[in-house]
Formats: C-alpha cells, structure tokens, sequence
C-alpha cells in the first residue's frame, strides 16, 4: 500500500499493511517549533529555517524528509493560521531559545516591556505571549460588548483571495503529482469556537442560555461564512484533496463546556450543514474537538462525521477499549496514540513504547485507526520520548524509524 492507499482504507474501517501515521497533517497533530528543531537534529537533518503553519500555537510546517523518516503518510493543504494576506510572503523571526523561524509576513510581533510579545492588527491589541512564553493568546474579542443583532451588523468576514487560492492549487497539484501522500484541507470551519473568538468564551456561552436573538443571528452568519468559504476551496481543489478538516473544542477535562442538550439546539444543526457540504464533495469530515466529548458521539455520527481527533485519552469518558467498543464501526480514531499531558512529557522512553503499544493494539483493530498523539509534540517534551514513540511504532509495524 502507499500513503494515500492506507489512510483511506483505514478511514473504509479495513485493517492495512501497517498503522498508518499522521505527524503534521493538520494544525493539532503537529509539533511545536520547538520541538521540531530538537527532532531534526536528532534524526541528523540539517535543520534550516522552520517555517511556521500556525502562529498561535507556534507550531512546525513538517518537512517530507520528516515524514520520510517516521512513515508518516499525510499532509497538510492550508493557509498559515491564523491566516495571512499572501501565502508566499514570508520573514525570519527567532524564538526565544535561538531557532530562527519564518513567519508570515503580516504578521508582526513587537517586544513588549516584559520581555514577551504582542501582535496589532490595525492598532489593536489582539494577542500575548509572555516572556519565555510557547503561545500567543488572544486578547481581543471584537464583539463582546454585541447585545443584541443589530450590534453584528458591522460583521464581515473575508474569503480567501485568488492569488493564495491560486498557490494552494499549485501545492495541491504537487502533492498529488509527486507523492502518495494523502492529503486533508482546512479552510476554516469552526462554529462554536468562532462564536467564542468573536464574543468570548464566557459571553458566547451565556448567550445560548440567555441571549438566543443574538446567539442565533451569530450562528447564522458564521455558518453562512464557513459553507461559503467551504465551497470556495473546494470548488478549486475537490480532485486534489481526500480529508475535509473542521475544529471546533468543545471539551473540558471532566465534561462539556456546554450542555448536550446546547450543542443540540444550537450547534449541532451548523455542524450537520458543514459535514453534509464537505459530503457533497465526496470527502472524508474530520472534526478536531478536544476533551471530554463522549456524550455527544453519537449526535456527530448521527450527522455523518467520518473521523474525530484528538482522542484525548486522559479526560473523562474517554477510554480507549471503550470507545473502541461502541464507536468503532462509525467513527476513525484519528489519534489517542500517546497521551500528551502525562507519558510523553514526563513518563521515561519505556513509558511511551508500552503507551503506544498498548493504544495502538486498541484502535487498530479491524481498522479505523490513524496513530498521532493526543494533540501537538509540546515544547518540552524530551526528544528520546519523540524518538521512542515512532520507535514502538517502527517497531510494530515490521521496521523502525
């Protein structure tokens, strides 16, 4: 089998010749910048400059020589997030342990007095990172102080141009020509989450209780937004890509952030009009929701999601052999590999082999598994942790890393 062979037969719920590997094919199966460099040179690539795919989190563009190396078998097909005006323009920037990164060339970083960062856009304070810091957060929620629908009215969103739109075809196009991997595309499709960044988490979360007028007229928009946008890509890049990626976190460590009875009323009928879109298209849905998310499963398979990441193990509900069990015919689990918050930054290089043995015998049976950890290779995770996981992984899977 070839890359694209054994995603897709592991997303058709059929065993494949080995586990497939995903290190980098969206914005939360990556690895931070940090880190990265830390692995390269482990692996004993040269190390050059890391470009940067997602500015929030500081995360890596990985490399083919990367995926090379580990069997990865997917790749990414995105514009840098948070986005970016011209996907071609780029600058160097250092991280504050030296590794010289390039970044989008609109978005600029100015040094604040504590010795961390802070990002404008058109003189707005909208992000933070603190001194020695691995993340900007945001800052700016530009309609938190929205009462009622009237207040949205100065609401726009803004549609990928045709020049980037233009350059993401030539990538898709490569990718397809030149390799097997396969391939998933973002562009932009949270709902709830996009709520959140508009209002506040705290503000968008009562206004499902509280404000249902304002609530829905943001819902509506955003939606609007996001199936609009949808079609756009894929109207362009329908032949060259395989996976359609949505996000939207909705977990906590023990439950929901919200009531399923919420997520029923309010989101999951936008949810339903986004999968059914990317099904239009022929494409595989994968949703990127975080946490304790196990009561409502059966709602996202109910409404057509093929796949769903990050399986994090550690929060309630979420058992491997569990999910296995009552889930596995529908759903892939795209992750639950190793688990991010404990083993592989802090448990020894034998900790990570038996956790990647162990879940990977549990999510591999009878297919509809893909192995990446939990969530991104954080920046401190020690790199013989990183080299120990896809050791195991060589290892099960009849060769090494």
């Amino acid at each position: 089998m070839n890359s694209r062979e054994r995603i897709i037969s592991a997303l058709n719920h059929r065993e494949t010749d080995r586990t497939p590997i995903d290190l980098g094919g969206m914005a939360s199966t990556g690895i931070s910048a940090f880190a990265y460099k830390k692995l390269r040179k482990a692996l004993g690539l040269p190390v050059g400059k890391i470009r940067i795919c997602d500015t929030d989190q500081l995360i890596a563009t990985v490399e083919l020589d990367v995926l090379e190396r580990i069997g990865g078998d997917v790749v990414y097909l995105s514009l840098p997030k948070p986005g970016t005006s011209d996907a071609t323009a780029w600058k160097e920037w250092v991280l504050h342990d030296g590794t010289v990164v390039e970044i989008p060339d609109d978005f600029n970083p100015i040094e604040s007095k504590d010795g961390g960062y802070e990002v404008y856009r058109n003189g707005v304070l909208t992000g933070k990172m603190p001194a020695d810091g691995y993340y900007f957060d945001q800052v700016h929620f530009p309609f938190q102080d929205a009462q009622d629908p009237q207040d949205l009215l100065d609401l726009s969103f803004k549609l990928i141009s045709d020049r980037d739109l233009d350059l993401l075809e030539e990538r898709a196009k490569d990718i397809r020509g030149n390799t097997d991997y396969a391939t998933i595309l973002y562009c932009g499709s949270s709902i709830y989450n996009y709520g959140q960044g508009l209002r506040g988490h705290a503000n968008f979360m009562m206004d499902l209780m509280i404000n249902e007028p304002l609530a829905e007229a943001l819902i509506v928009k955003i939606l609007e937004h996001r199936i609009r946008t949808m079609r756009r890509y894929l109207d362009r890049l329908e032949k060259y890509v395989d996976i359609v990626e949505c996000s939207d976190d909705m977990g906590t460590q023990k439950a929901l952030q919200i009531s399923p009875t919420l997520y029923r009323k309010w989101i999951k009928p936008a949810h339903a009009e986004l999968f059914k879109t990317a099904k239009s298209y022929g494409k595989f849905v994968f949703l990127h929701c975080c946490g304790a998310i196990y009561d409502i499963l059966p709602d996202l398979i109910e409404i057509g999601l093929d796949i769903i990441n990050p399986v994090q193990l550690s929060a309630a509900g979420m058992e491997p052999s569990k999910l296995k069990s009552e889930f596995g015919k529908d759903l892939t689990f795209w992750g639950g590999g190793c688990d991010t918050q404990r083993i592989l930054p802090h448990g020894t290089p034998a900790d990570v082999k038996a956790e990647v043995r162990k879940n990977t015998g549990i999510f591999g049976k009878g297919g509809g598994f893909v192995f990446c950890p939990v969530h991104n290779i954080q920046a401190d995770v020690p790199v013989e942790n990183i080299l120990a996981m896809y050791e195991e992984l060589g290892t099960l899977n009849g060769g090494s890393c």
